[in-house]
């Protein structure tokens, strides 16, 4: 990770160093260590959204946006990842990863609102799946339902009056 930070530091003084490693970034940063390391993934977005910034251009001159095909291996792993890691819910850094992921799609993908959508349909169907019972047994027991209470008549009052006759509607014609 030190090494990822360093070279987004150096990114943001020449985003030609992360352009040429991508390929580096997506193997290393988003490969199989970062299954088990989202502070990984995090770091290596916060590397990938470099290349997004723009640079210094003449007035009245806009630079064109780089942009990657929305098929790339990048959102690809990125999906995977998130999918993949939201229902550990003992890891705290998966809404940090999660936010800088959403920024690397929105920044750098031809059709970010597609790759979001099709991002947020799985994570929501495994959440959703979780809470219904299916991933029990996992994280720290939250999103577990709580088992039905019995519930009390409501034609049935409780009180302290154990002699009180069950039929309450007798009780209401008597002066109080």
């Amino acid at each position: 990770r030190g090494a990822l930070l360093l070279l987004t530091m150096a990114a943001g003084a020449q985003v030609d160093i992360v352009r040429s490693n991508i390929d580096v970034l997506v193997k290393e940063g988003l490969g199989t260590r970062a299954e088990s390391n989202l502070m990984l993934v995090r770091d290596t977005c916060a590397a990938l959204v470099k290349m997004a910034a723009t640079g210094k251009t003449k007035p009245g001159v806009t630079a064109e946006p780089f942009r990657f095909p929305q098929d790339h291996e990048m959102f690809e792993r990125l999906e995977h990842l998130l999918v993949s890691s939201v229902e550990q819910l003992d890891r705290p850094h998966w809404m940090p990863m999660a936010e800088q992921a959403v920024n690397v799609v929105y920044k750098l993908a031809e059709h970010p609102d597609t790759i979001c959508s099709s991002m947020l349909k799985r994570v929501a169907r495994v959440v959703m799946s979780y809470g219904q019972g299916q991933g029990q047994g996992q994280g720290q027991g939250q999103g577990q339902a709580e088992p039905p209470q019995p519930t009390q008549d409501p034609d049935e009052e409780a009180t302290e009056d154990t002699d009180a006759p069950p039929n309450h509607a007798t009780d209401l014609s008597r002066p109080a």
